[in-house]
């Protein structure tokens, strides 16, 4: 006999239990989910519906509840992008709303316990959707899974047909590490355009000679202002938002994490000019934060350093076999041997009366991003309608 709880933080679940549930997603993992709990800028009521079958852990799922705000990246912004502040003057948003999804995760948002049978996995997975749907229905809120990756065949057939709406959004970019050495990699991405191979090697040496050092670092504490300072910096200038977490966030990341979570800095005359962060877990990487003092760092190259470069030689080195680096910039990411996933956003309108405007907008959406990416990146036709 399996029963749901609702629980309201993280804290409340056994970490060995959560973790067991994940694969390779480091944004699903307890250790983060605590973080997020513990230095998210904004009020974000987070829920964890629990499966549990004699007494184990068997399915799980979090949301957050998620109102309009000046501050942080709303679905909002996701879904109206440079035109959400006209829209919401009108009075357009699809807030406030249930959001499945943890923070920064692509894919995972039903975590189900490995070596199940499809139709286990399926059953687990319902009880769990009509779990959220009943949160949501107690606040009268319509429901929002955003970053839904092809690989969830299974939830997005289930979202269809419990009336979900579907948009195409943002690709997110990857790259598979089939090297043995960086030499390798290098002598790859020639092939894919030409030049790229001599423009890396000109980035990176062009940044030692400007006496760039790239390396991970451990004392974090000592250097967490700096840091923050520039991740925040980074967030202000590309999104005229504040980053999304309060201070503390350096170190809690290393300690909720521990070796899954690599800060690289770049130090150019003993400043410490760029940081970037690579989130792991088992052979899967994620390098989405990134912070450059560019008054300093100048034309030196540290961003392709700090973020690509250098994370890719020590992938390849470890034996991890997958990096992620997140959407947009696609045709730099592409020539240097990045792949793409497509990536979907679903939504149930709380209220039926509102669903034609959901679809409509939709539709619009979808050929919107079809337009805004490289035809590289778009994909198969029927992946773009809504």
């Amino acid at each position: 006999m399996h029963i749901i709880r609702t629980l309201n933080s993280i804290e409340k679940v056994k970490r060995e239990s959560w973790d067991a549930l994940i694969d390779d997603n480091p944004f699903a993992s307890h250790g983060w989910l605590k973080t997020v709990e513990e230095t998210y800028i904004e009020d974000m009521r987070p829920r964890y519906i629990l499966f549990e079958d004699a007494e184990k852990l068997a399915g799980a799922t979090v949301c957050y509840y998620q109102k309009k705000s000046d501050i942080v990246e709303t679905l909002d912004d996701l879904l109206f992008g440079r035109i959400r502040v006209p829209l919401s003057r009108l009075g357009f948003s699809f807030l406030p709303a249930l959001i499945c999804c943890p923070i920064f995760c692509y894919g995972q948002h039903f975590l189900i316990l490995k070596g199940l049978r499809p139709v286990q996995k399926e059953f687990i997975m319902i009880e769990l959707l009509r779990a959220v749907e009943q949160e949501g229905a107690r606040e009268r809120l319509p429901i929002a899974f955003p970053n839904v990756m092809e690989s969830e065949d299974m939830l997005a057939r289930l979202l269809k047909e419990r009336g979900y709406r579907r948009t195409r959004h943002m690709s997110l970019s990857y790259i598979d590490i089939e090297w043995k050495s960086f030499p390798e990699y290098v002598n790859h991405v020639r092939h894919l355009r030409k030049g790229t191979n001599k423009a890396i090697n000109n980035e990176i040496n062009r940044n030692r000679k400007e006496g760039v050092i790239i390396r991970p670092i451990e004392d974090l504490k000592e250097n967490e202002v700096r840091l923050y300072a520039l991740l925040n910096d980074n967030y202000m200038r590309y999104n005229q938002r504040p980053f999304m977490f309060r201070l503390p966030f350096i170190t809690k990341t290393k300690e909720h994490l521990g070796k899954d979570a690599v800060f690289y800095i770049s130090l150019k005359k003993g400043v410490i000019t760029g940081v970037s962060i690579l989130m792991k877990r088992q052979k899967t990487g994620y390098g989405l934060l990134l912070g450059i003092d560019h008054e300093i760092a100048g034309n030196d190259f540290t961003y392709f350093n700090i973020a690509y470069y250098r994370p890719i030689m020590d992938a390849i080195s470890e034996g991890m076999t997958r990096l992620y680096f997140g959407p947009a910039m696609y045709q730099s990411k592409i020539s240097r041997g990045c792949k793409t996933d497509n990536v979907s956003l679903y939504y149930k309108p709380y209220q039926r009366i509102t669903d034609i405007h959901v679809r409509i907008w939709f539709k619009i959406f979808s050929l919107w991003i079809r337009c805004k990416v490289p035809k590289a990146v778009r994909g198969r036709s029927e992946l773009e309608i809504a």
